[in-house]
């Protein structure tokens, strides 16, 4: 019977569907991210990055900082408000919601993962003299975010244990990144 079609072949027409469009997805997020390694892409769409988060994830380093000691005070937002403007393309969509969110609710750990994975994918497309820029620039960002919140009543350390400890973390990302060539994420 013309245009009849049993269960398999139905399932089989599914499955087709479903690999052409997750296909699509990650030709989008290398596209979009710049990364080209297919198992970084991979792990990106893991932990639910799609094309439209990219923005957001590049930016959540600052929201980490700004949440490390359990809240953003207003110098962090101001700070954080301040370099959004700044961007020469503004955010938009889902990058724009997922950043107003982190606004009132920190990131949760699996964006930092998701963001070790982004920067391996960046360098492995970079040389040396790039990797450093990006590492100088984001770490120069994120501690004057720290540096931004000022200290209690202008009093002791203008960065706190918390933001240290995030600093830190940053800096053996960037350390693994450059002289570790595997694939160990900093928890």
């Amino acid at each position: 019977m013309p245009g009849f079609e049993t269960l398999a072949d139905h399932h089989r027409q599914e499955s087709i569907f479903q690999e052409d469009r997750r296909q699509s997805l990650l030709n989008e997020l290398a596209d979009e991210s710049g990364i080209r390694d297919p198992a970084l892409l991979e792990e990106l769409l893991r932990y639910e990055i799609k094309p439209d988060l990219i923005r957001a994830l590049e930016l959540s380093p600052l929201f980490f900082v700004a949440w490390a000691d359990g809240d953003m005070d207003l110098g962090e937002d101001q700070f954080i408000h301040d370099h959004l403007r700044r961007l020469e393309t503004p955010l938009s969509g889902a990058s724009y919601r997922l950043v107003c969110h982190w606004f009132n609710v920190p990131p949760a750990p699996e964006y930092f993962a998701a963001w070790q994975v982004y920067l391996r994918g960046k360098f492995s497309t970079m040389d040396a003299d790039e990797r450093e820029t990006m590492e100088r620039d984001i770490m120069r960002l994120v501690r004057k975010l720290a540096y931004s919140s000022g200290g209690f009543l202008g009093l002791g350390s203008k960065i706190s244990n918390a933001e240290q400890r995030q600093l830190k973390k940053f800096e053996r990302v960037f350390w693994n990144m450059s002289h570790v060539n595997d694939r160990t994420l900093v928890a």
